[in-house]
């Protein structure tokens, strides 16, 4: 059995899993690495993503937006898995 597809369909659910729960947790992380680095342009990205990670939280449609990412994830693994089975 090949895992490609498998492996494909993992990789989708971890992304869409990380998009819809985890962008507060990646906000926290580049603020600790601004911390780390003192980097003023890593607090700018810390300040946006803060913000959209907020938005995104209260926006009605964010599980839309998860299982659409997962989606393309796993079409984009499919497609390349068929074009290496074709040469």
């Amino acid at each position: 059995m090949n895992r490609s597809p498998i492996v494909g369909l993992i990789l989708a659910l971890m992304i869409a899993l990380v998009v819809h729960f985890f962008t507060p947790l990646l906000a926290m992380l580049i603020y600790e690495l601004y911390h780390i680095l003192k980097v003023e342009f890593i607090y700018t990205l810390y300040a946006g993503l803060r913000y959209a990670s907020a938005m995104f939280m209260l926006w009605e449609y964010r599980w839309i937006v998860s299982f659409l990412s997962g989606v393309f994830v796993l079409l984009i693994v499919v497609w390349r898995h068929g074009a290496q089975q074709s040469e």
